[in-house]
């Protein structure tokens, strides 16, 4: 391994460069979306219990705790570990395409292309969606460790007798993989493909019954630990319309398909939701001709060309956990095609690079290849601007997809913020214009009319909020603020247990409750309550102040 790294150390050392420049401008960004509560607002993150609070998916959880241990609440730390991993499967890439195509030049142009895409900006920027970068690292890894420990040639030029090893470590990566994201699962179809494209699947098959096996155990896990929270999640979060209405394959896949293509060969529209994928019958034909026409490619390379059929049905085999019919994912997302973006761009350099050699365009060919990493490099700088913080985001986002009501409720909170309380409502009205069952909007719009001194208006907004999502225990405890500003601390009391039983786990919940057991006059309750939030949060001045006057006082 080591001869082989010094063998292409300069190609590595030019990688490296890119990524680096590639994303400088993305490490000072704040936090955004999922990064808050996962991280910034996350109590357990502080806790040893965190790494165990995944325990088949620890390969997220460690190490976010020891980073928090280090830099603490500092996104910087956060953020280069995205990279780190992006880097990795630049390295990776690099050199599983110069074992599929034999070509120098088309592994370096292919996973440069890969480093510096700005389609992939989701998954590194943004610090929540680093799970898809994390995961296709080892997945990818994997597989280079797959292909090593079973091709004879490469073992003879340089790995003699260590067959065994990298099989192990090829597990290992697959174990690694799975506990970083369950669409790892894909992993034994890629490898089964390879033997089909590359290598020899009557001696070999054996070798890949263990990775079927550990992939279904895996999925019976997923079955059994993960999907319930999946549904709760789009149930109370998203809420989903329709949830038990199956897509259309015929109609979902021609356009996921497409979608993802148009998004790799020109990203210029870059989005946080796709939600706006309207498509008419010319629209939807032209969809159709062109996914038929990517199926002919795959099938006709299968004789012309086993390297762009391999790498062609990579691309769709990586796609398949965001395929199904249930609705369980968004029917695009930029992050869920991190890993496919890898078989396209291997796949067109290799096919530009045999014709440009057929018909002796080689230097017109660099040269477009090194344009085209020019402007991806650009337009991943200016992506990584748009997450900035949320400011930034929110309005990028509202701008590219008007109809996510989820963007516009956090361009309202940004407004309100700023002071811009009228713009802040008229993005809510907007939200719960386009999905009526939003609950998250008439909350929101509840905080807003509260700030605004509206309250009869904000009560019926949270009200509206917990007949749509009972377990929005936020809503309980804006609703008790309102009736303790009315002095009805009964009434108060009443709906901070409610979000008690809801978010035991919540300091402020907990705070809130010390003061109004103290407006009631139940001193011990109080003290009690300040000093659990004092367990849960060892910074809440509020609660501290509380104790040293009940102490004074007795």
């Amino acid at each position: 391994m080591r001869a082989i790294i010094k063998k292409h150390l300069l190609v590595l050392f030019f990688l490296f460069i890119l990524v680096a420049v590639t994303y400088a401008n993305s490490l000072r960004n704040d936090f955004i979306s999922d990064d808050i509560p996962a991280i910034v607002n996350n109590p357990i993150i502080k806790k040893f219990d965190y790494i165990f609070s995944n325990t088949f998916f620890f390969a997220r959880s460690i190490p976010f705790f020891i980073i928090y241990k280090i830099v603490d609440s500092n996104p910087i730390g956060f953020r280069l570990f995205n990279i780190f991993f992006h880097l990795g499967t630049v390295f990776v890439i690099y050199f599983l395409s110069l074992i599929t195509t034999k070509n120098r030049t088309v592994s370096l142009f292919a996973s440069a292309i890969f480093a510096v895409h700005p389609l992939l900006t989701e998954s590194v920027t943004w610090i929540s969606g680093g799970v898809y970068s994390q995961y296709s690292f080892f997945l990818l890894l994997s597989f280079l460790f797959y292909v090593l420990s079973v091709e004879k040639q490469i073992r003879q030029d340089s790995f003699r007798n260590v067959s065994i090893f990298f099989y192990a470590a090829s597990l290992i990566s697959f174990l690694f993989s799975l506990s970083s994201s369950e669409k790892s699962l894909i992993l034994p179809f890629i490898l089964l493909f390879y033997e089909i494209s590359f290598g020899d699947l009557k001696k070999r098959w054996k070798k890949l019954i263990l990775y079927f096996s550990i992939a279904f155990m895996w999925f019976m896990i997923f079955l059994l630990l993960r999907l319930g929270e999946r549904v709760t999640l789009l149930e109370t979060a998203f809420y989903q319309e329709n949830r038990f209405r199956l897509r259309n394959p015929f109609i979902q896949v021609p356009i996921v398909i497409v979608s993802y293509l148009q998004l790799i060969a020109f990203p210029a529209v870059l989005t946080f939701f796709h939600t706006d994928i309207h498509y008419t019958y010319v629209k939807y034909g032209v969809a159709i001709f062109i996914f038929i026409l990517f199926l002919i490619s795959i099938f006709y390379s299968w004789r012309k060309s086993k390297p762009v059929f391999f790498w062609l049905s990579y691309f769709i085999i990586t796609l398949i956990p965001t395929l199904t019919p249930f609705r369980l994912s968004s029917f695009v997302a930029e992050r869920y095609v991190y890993a496919g973006t890898a078989g396209i761009c291997i796949a067109f350099v290799y096919f530009i690079n045999t014709i440009s050699q057929r018909r002796s365009y080689v230097v017109f060919i660099h040269f477009f290849m090194v344009i085209v990493l020019g402007l991806f490099l650009v337009r991943t700088y200016l992506r990584n601007i748009d997450w900035k913080d949320k400011e930034h985001l929110w309005l990028a986002t509202v701008k590219t997809a008007p109809s996510s009501t989820i963007a516009r409720q956090n361009l309202a909170d940004v407004l309100a913020r700023k002071g811009d309380y009228a713009g802040a409502e008229r993005e809510l009205r907007k939200a719960i214009e386009l999905n009526p069952y939003y609950a998250d909007g008439y909350h929101s719009l509840g905080i807003l009319y509260r700030l605004t001194e509206r309250n009869d208006q904000a009560l019926r907004m949270f009200q509206k909020s917990l007949e749509l999502n009972p377990n929005l225990w936020q809503a309980h405890v804006n609703i008790s603020y309102i009736y303790s500003r009315q002095k009805n601390y009964e009434k108060a009391l009443e709906h901070l247990k409610q979000a008690e039983k809801l978010a035991p786990e919540s300091s402020s919940v907990h705070r809130n409750l010390g003061i109004t057991y103290l407006n009631l006059g139940q001193k011990e309750k109080a003290l009690e309550e300040f000093y659990k939030t004092l367990e849960l949060n060892p910074n809440d001045q509020t609660a501290k102040d509380s104790i040293n006057k009940l102490k004074l006082q007795n």
